[in-house]
């Protein structure tokens, strides 16, 4: 099964996931993607301001045997190897790269959650170490996100629209849409009033 970790250091912007190790693991044959961002929706969820809602996607291709990432448009982009990767366009990933979403949240890809790649990092003892492996500290997944409570109004609207367009029929879509649009005119309309 294809397994790629990776680590967020002490100095990781969102607590919850600071000095963790989480493993991305394919089952055989399946597609892998996992995406990364902000939406409660995404498989890593970071509270994190600079972050977009869906940032960005890591996946396995079984065909080349090989982990990539690509940015999904987010506000900030995403760096890998000190450069930023054109939007849905897949750069390799490999173990001892260091990626970021944003200019604040630093990701080291490493071999498992008991080896770090080289000196410089930051990440768990190494099984080289001489630190007994019984000793060393267990990695646990962190708490799914609290729901945001700093929502900015793009938010709203993603949601909105995420809303409006997921009906199961195209009746149903018009209908949502036409929800949408009286309540965009009354909101309008209210804040028109108010401002007489």
């Amino acid at each position: 099964m294809p397994k790629l970790s990776l680590y967020f250091d002490k100095d990781f912007p969102d607590q919850r996931w600071a000095n963790t190790v989480y493993a991305l693991e394919v089952p055989g044959g399946a597609a892998g993607e996992f995406v990364l961002g902000r939406s409660p929706a995404a498989n890593l969820t970071f509270d994190i301001k600079s972050v977009s809602i869906h940032h960005a996607a890591i996946a396995y291709s079984y065909a080349r045997d090989s982990w990539s990432i690509s940015d999904l448009g987010s506000r900030n982009g995403t760096i890998i190897r000190k450069n930023r990767i054109d939007p849905k366009t897949p750069a390799p990933l490999n173990i001892g790269d260091r990626f970021w979403l944003g200019p604040d949240a630093k990701i080291h890809c490493v071999e498992d959650e008991q080896d770090t790649i080289s000196r410089e990092d930051t990440g768990p003892a190494t099984i080289a170490s001489n630190m007994p492996l019984a000793t060393l500290p267990t990695v646990t997944e962190p708490e799914p996100a609290p729901p945001s409570s700093s929502k900015t109004p793009w938010d709203s609207l993603y949601l909105g629209t995420q809303w409006a367009l997921s009906g199961q029929t195209p009746a149903g879509k018009v209908y949502r849409l036409v929800v949408a649009g009286a309540g965009v005119a009354a909101f309008i309309l209210i804040v028109d009033w108010l401002r007489q």
